[in-house]
């Protein structure tokens, strides 16, 4: 895209897939653009940016260590495609799915996606 291209703006730059882009992009004319927090820090995925943050995301993360899973309403529209990844959810130590209200309505049924999804992986301790 770089070729075509003026400016590319990189939503997440935190992941081990896009870790060295800015190395990569060293000497082209294609500027990048990373999303960034309030702290103008990169934002380190779709998580904390829906968190409010890199900072709020380190804190939830800190202070519920027991979260296996954020679904934001996409993930938790699709979260039966992830079944057969996260199997091992149901044998590792974390017991709660995050539901992360992104203010965004574009997928119906949100609050029972995430309520199906938490059910298929612990079905005795749900909701």
């Amino acid at each position: 895209m770089a070729d075509f291209s003026d400016g590319i703006f990189v939503l997440y730059g935190i992941c081990d897939a896009l870790r060295t882009l800015e190395h990569d992009f060293n000497g082209r004319t294609c500027q990048l653009f990373f999303l960034t927090d309030d702290d103008e820090a990169t934002v380190e995925d779709c998580i904390a940016r829906a968190l409010g943050g890199n900072q709020v995301y380190a804190n939830v993360l800190t202070n519920h260590k027991n979260i296996m899973l954020f679904l934001t309403p996409m993930v938790a529209a699709q979260w039966q495609d992830l079944s057969e990844d996260f199997t091992l959810m149901r044998h590792a130590r974390f017991k709660k799915i995050a539901k992360v209200d992104t203010g965004l309505s574009y997928e119906p049924d949100f609050d029972t996606n995430v309520n199906r999804c938490a059910k298929h992986f612990s079905p005795t301790q749900c909701c």
